[in-house]
């Protein structure tokens, strides 16, 4: 029988983290900014490959005899619905990628340990982490997915067959985690959708103020990149904080973007894009809570902030940089809902 070549690659995610300090009338603030990044630029050197030579009909443990067709493909397209305006990383890939992406997600959903790709697929190994930042990026209710893989490739073409998942220990009961996970998420939900009335913009202070209020900036929490770990545990850092903004944002229609990049001093961060109106705005739930808990106040200095008033502070790179811009500035919290410390106000010792 005919032999080909398949090689395992495991993608180790660095997490990494950092501090950021600032002033504000004589009043330093200073706390840790931890993300881990599902993106190319953190795992550069931190690849590791074996080859194991491999019958065509499979190898011990996984049958690449079985790969997936393209009815089973045109099956998903029917099961799940990504537009692009919920779902903008998804819409930045290519039609290969797309279809990976369609794999991907079904496969964590159901937590999977491995998830075949179509030989009708055609996804080079280099470019089989824009399909993982994609779904990471995307769905921040995959809070058991921890953005790692193993990919399976056939060095001919270097094509992925195949891609192991990496999770957390909240796969391990998953139905159990997923309920209190909705359960938590609907007590925020069902006071923000008794706000519909008076406009998306309370719904979203509604979303932004119970997430202050619930959950506390701890770098050594457990599970902190996921949403889990604000909503839940209520115990997390930035990612945990942005991507349970962004799940309840998008459970009340909203579109949401996680965007990641760095902070002013250069340590990695995570904050969120918001669309209202056909307009972006820049949201960053977790230095609101951070300000907030020196003040001792509620305090919204980043609530729908343009792009050049966050500047300073945050800047997007990877992935992150092919969201929407955001210009407009009148949807800020000082200017349509209240008073409050803003940007301005805020000394970062830059």
């Amino acid at each position: 029988m005919k032999k080909s070549l398949i090689f395992i690659v495991a993608v180790i995610l660095l997490v990494l983290g950092g501090y950021f300090i600032l002033s504000m009338t004589g009043l330093s603030i200073i706390r840790p900014a931890e993300i881990s990044l599902a993106s190319q630029q953190n795992i550069n050197g931190t690849q590791a490959a074996t080859g194991i030579p491999v019958e065509e009909g499979g190898r011990s443990g996984s049958s690449f005899s079985h790969l997936p067709k393209e009815e089973d493909y045109i099956a998903l397209t029917q099961k799940y619905d990504f537009n692009s305006e919920l779902y903008p990383f998804f819409a930045r890939l290519n039609e290969d990628e797309k279809m990976a992406y369609y794999f991907l997600y079904d496969g964590i959903c159901q937590a999977k340990e491995e998830v075949l790709l179509g030989s009708f697929i055609r996804v080079p190994k280099n470019d089989i982490m824009n399909v993982v930042t994609a779904v990471y990026n995307d769905h921040p209710e995959l809070f058991w997915f921890e953005a790692g893989i193993t990919y399976s490739y056939t060095p001919t073409s270097n094509f992925v067959v195949g891609i192991q998942p990496t999770y957390n220990d909240l796969a391990n009961d998953l139905s159990f985690t997923k309920a209190l996970f909705e359960q938590k998420a609907e007590e925020i939900l069902s006071v923000a959708r008794r706000q519909a009335g008076s406009g998306v913009l309370y719904q979203e202070m509604t979303v932004h103020d119970a997430l202050c209020n619930k959950c506390e900036y701890v770098t050594e929490a457990a599970h902190n990149q996921s949403a889990y770990s604000c909503l839940v545990e209520e115990r997390s850092v930035c990612s945990g904080y942005a991507r349970a903004f962004q799940y309840l944002m998008q459970r009340l229609g909203v579109p949401v973007y996680y965007a990641t990049g760095s902070s002013f001093s250069g340590e990695p961060h995570g904050w969120d894009i918001i669309m209202i109106n056909g307009s972006a705005y820049n949201i960053d739930v977790t230095w609101d809570d951070e300000i907030g808990v020196q003040t001792g106040k509620n305090v919204h200095a980043f609530f729908n902030v343009s792009d050049g008033q966050i500047s300073r502070t945050h800047t997007r790179d990877e992935l992150s940089l092919r969201l929407p811009a955001c210009t407009d500035e009148s949807m800020s919290y000082d200017k349509v809902l209240g008073d409050t410390i803003t940007i301005d106000q805020l000394d970062f010792n830059i």
